[in-house]
């Protein structure tokens, strides 16, 4: 929370953070306050996304998260309010998701909040997808794990491919290896450390480019006599 807001814990504990201020008087959560009273009316958690906030330090931010009703003898009894910063997120998707599926051979895209970090988001172009056999509507509801082993069912290689991605999610900046479809076809298959525009770390851009095979024997002999 520190982090997010941008305060120290000892200057905002014990202060309603949800109203106006005199000690923080540019916070505007005004947004948020729309989730936090139909949770607290419906006595039931309520998930945000993509929540326009300015904090305690006057950062302007985009938040998800849950607010979590609590309860005491059937009746409100305050809130936990669970909060992430995608700000970063969600100007790295704006700017790759417009231009990704003008790229010729298969991409995808996987964001971190950090080195290590879990998998917060996915994306494969439409040339991946046609690759790999997967839907557009089965990747909005695949969790990661589930897409890798999926990806890997289709490969000679895939256990060795998915030690080699499970390294790569711990923020190596370059790693290369050579796939083997089942059904013989070779790709190399790139994976990139994806950074901000501050150099921060932030996930995977990973491309797909198939080995072509060579031409038939008769066809270099043709070449040669020709």
């Amino acid at each position: 929370m520190e982090r997010i807001i941008g305060v120290a814990a000892d200057r905002i504990i014990g202060i309603n953070q949800l109203g106006k201020c005199e000690r923080f008087p540019d916070r505007n959560l005004d947004e948020l306050m729309v989730y936090y009273q139909e949770a607290k009316d419906a006595l039931e958690p309520v998930f945000y996304e993509n929540v326009f906030v300015i904090t305690s330090s006057g950062n302007r931010k985009l938040v998800s998260g849950w607010m979590i009703p609590l309860q005491k003898d059937e009746r409100y009894d305050g809130m936990i309010i669970t909060i992430r910063d995608i700000t970063r997120l969600q100007k790295v998707n704006q700017s790759l998701l417009a231009t990704i599926e003008y790229v010729p051979h298969p991409v995808g895209l996987a964001l971190q909040d950090y080195e290590k970090g879990p998998v917060t988001t996915y994306y494969m172009n439409t040339a991946a997808q046609v690759l790999f056999g997967i839907a557009e509507q089965a990747l909005n509801h695949l969790d990661i794990k589930d897409l890798l082993q999926k990806t890997a069912a289709k490969m000679q290689n895939g256990e060795e491919w998915l030690m080699q991605t499970a390294m790569n999610f711990k923020g190596v900046e370059y790693s290369t290896m050579e796939i083997i479809f089942k059904d013989g076809r070779k790709f190399i298959w790139e994976s990139r450390a994806l950074r901000d525009d501050e150099d921060v770390y932030c996930g995977r851009y990973v491309t797909i480019k198939e080995i072509k095979r060579n031409r038939r024997r008769g066809d270099k002999m043709k070449l040669v006599k020709g």
